[in-house]
Parts: structure tokens; C-alpha cells; sequence
């Protein structure tokens, strides 16, 4: 028995480099969150490598299977945009932050969401053998677990969410509501982080479906789909011993250096509308105002690491919070510390 695990991204891709394909890890959370898990159960991975040339499917399949045992599932670059930038993170992201005013609408987004959730569903068959289990991540593929679930009928399927799963009322906007439940309702067990997020869950199924719960176990014709809550840690040994690395120890040295600032406040946040990061630098620029004294004595470093800037939403966050950065005064009274951007991926 195997593990397969399928999220959008894999752990890695592959991108040429010279005459060679060169691997660098994706630094996308859920990549980052099973990490560990993938590399403590020898799971096969599933998922997006990232826009790859046709011409080169067949080498990136073969080394990614070969070296990672990840299978990719290629995507066509205008329905890869489509899916990815359209509708997952211009209609799902914001609407199951309640974002709701960010929000899209497009059918042809829709429909090229639906095409890769079949795609995916394609390619996991092909690769899954009897006995195997299969997990998977989050809002990309809502609709993947009743695709799989239809391909075969005695799958077993789990499937967590790792952002929000929004009110009601919020949830409802969404064309589609009724059938992003009928897929996630193919999977066995459906886990999220927080109870109030399997409550919203379970009280929309209820609302557009009809079906109520026991104790969290929903019957759905002959099948009892289990909801639960498994909130996601962190690997804690991998960041203990990164905290002690020589290089993070270089890292500090260099922030420390001289005469300067006596404390050091440290941010670090994906480019995302969610993450408050114009609201940071506000509320810095604010306790400078109202505690001069320590001006000069403090640094604010805060870094940004990019994301999804072909949204048009996240280009213009990208632009506001670079007119903050370099205009300290505004919003936030005069900004005498430090308040950097690292406009870098990092892992």
C-alpha cells in the first residue's frame, strides 16, 4: 500500500538551466506543510510542475518519477492560467477569505478549473494501484475527490483544506457552491484546522445538500463521509536545528552590525492581501509616533516573499506596500527604524 499524496504544486520543479534541468523546492505552505510527512512515508507526490516546454515533458516525467517519485500532471499554459490565477485565486482564494469584493466570476474559468480537476483525476488513476490510499490538498481540487470516486468506486480518499471554509452567506456567492460540495463529498475524510471551519462546512452541506450530520459523519447515499478537524503543525526539529545553522547565524551577524538599532522586529509573510502586510507597516510607523524614544533604537525588517503577481490584486499590493516601504511618513507618521521588503522566493 501507497500513499499518494496530490496538491496543485509539487515539492520541487524542474527548470533548465544551460543544458541541464536544474530542481528547486517550491516554496508554496502546502509543499512546505507535508514536507516532512512525504519524506517520512515515502509517499508518491501528484501535482502541477510548473509550465514545462512540451518538448521537454518527457525528460522532466521521467526524472521527477525517477529521483522524487512525484508524478506531474502537465497542464496547457492558457488553461494552467486560467485554473491557477483565474479561478483558483481569483474567485475561490478571496471568497473563502471573505474577500468577497475581490472576487470574479468567469465561466470560462470555471470550466477550465474543471478540465484540470479532470486531468488530475486522469493521472491518479493511471498511477494508483489497489490497496492504495489517497490524500488530497486543498482548494485547487475541490473536485477531484468525486472525479476519482467515479473512476473507482472503492477509492480510498481523504482530503484537508489548509485555508478558511467560509460562512454561509459568503459561501453561497459562488456560482458553483452545490458542486464543489458533491466533490469534496467523494472523499472518505474531509479535515480542516479549525472547528468553526467543519461547522461551515457541515451547516452548508445541510443548506444546499439536505444532508445533516452526526457527530460529524455525514451519509451521503450508501457512503458516511467523516468531517474532523487536524490542525497542521510545523517540523519542529527542522527548525530548531535552521535556527543554529552557521549561515542564519551569518544572517543575524550582518543585521546586527555597528552602532545600530538596540531590538529587531522580524516579519516574514507570503505577498498576499491576507497577511495585513500594508497594516504592518502601518501599525509601526504609529508606535514610533506615540513612543519617539525609540526611534532609532528599533529595526522593523520585513520580508515579502513573492506570490501569484499575475493576479492583478496581488501586483497592486505589491505596488502599495513598495510606495509605504519608501514613503514612511504616510499613514504611519515618520518611520525612523528600518522597515525593509526582500522581494525573494524563499523556502
Amino acid at each position: 500500500m501507497t500513499l499518494l499524496l496530490v496538491s496543485n504544486r509539487l515539492p520541487i520543479s524542474l527548470r533548465r538551466i544551460g543544458n541541464r534541468l536544474d530542481v528547486q523546492p517550491n516554496p508554496g505552505g502546502v509543499a512546505a506543510g507535508l514536507a516532512a510527512f512525504y519524506r517520512e512515508y515515502k509517499a508518491r507526490w501528484f501535482g502541477w510542475p510548473g509550465e514545462v516546454l512540451p518538448s521537454e515533458t518527457g525528460e522532466v516525467a521521467a526524472r521527477l518519477e525517477k529521483e522524487f517519485d512525484c508524478r506531474p500532471v502537465f497542464l496547457p499554459r492558457k488553461i494552467a492560467r486560467a485554473y491557477y490565477a483565474g479561478f483558483s485565486n481569483g474567485t475561490l482564494w478571496p471568497l473563502f477569505h471573505s474577500f468577497a469584493t475581490y472576487a470574479r466570476y468567469s465561466a470560462s474559468e470555471w470550466d477550465a478549473y474543471r478540465a484540470v480537476n479532470e486531468r488530475f483525476a486522469d493521472e491518479v488513476v493511471r498511477g494508483m494501484k489497489r490497496g492504495d490510499s489517497i490524500w488530497i490538498h486543498d482548494y485547487h481540487l475541490f473536485l477531484l475527490p468525486r472525479l476519482i470516486r467515479t473512476r473507482v468506486p472503492d477509492a480510498r480518499i481523504g482530503f484537508f483544506l489548509h485555508i478558511p471554509f467560509p460562512p454561509y452567506d459568503v459561501f453561497r456567492l459562488l456560482p458553483w457552491h452545490r458542486e464543489v460540495l458533491e466533490g469534496l463529498l467523494g472523499a472518505d475524510l474531509i479535515g480542516f484546522h479549525t472547528y468553526d471551519y467543519a461547522r461551515a462546512f457541515l451547516g452548508s452541506v445541510l443548506r444546499d445538500l439536505g444532508l445533516d450530520n452526526r457527530i460529524g459523519m455525514i451519509t451521503a447515499g450508501h457512503r458516511v463521509v467523516q468531517v474532523d478537524v487536524f490542525p497542521l503543525g510545523i517540523d519542529v526539529a527542522r527548525f530548531r536545528s535552521a535556527s543554529v545553522a552557521p549561515s542564519v547565524e551569518r544572517s543575524l551577524s550582518r543585521v546586527q552590525k555597528g552602532p545600530g538599532p538596540s531590538k529587531l522586529l522580524f516579519s516574514v509573510s507570503r505577498l498576499d492581501y491576507t497577511k495585513g502586510i500594508p497594516q504592518q507597516i502601518e501599525a509601526f510607523g504609529r508606535f514610533l509616533e506615540a513612543h519617539p524614544e525609540w526611534r532609532r533604537n528599533v529595526t522593523y525588517l520585513l520580508a515579502v516573499v513573492p506570490s501569484r503577481e499575475r493576479v492583478a490584486e496581488y501586483a497592486r499590493l505589491k505596488r502599495e506596500i513598495d510606495e509605504r516601504g519608501a514613503d514612511p511618513q504616510r499613514d504611519g507618521g515618520r518611520i525612523e527604524g528600518d522597515a525593509r521588503g526582500l522581494d525573494r522566493e524563499s523556502e
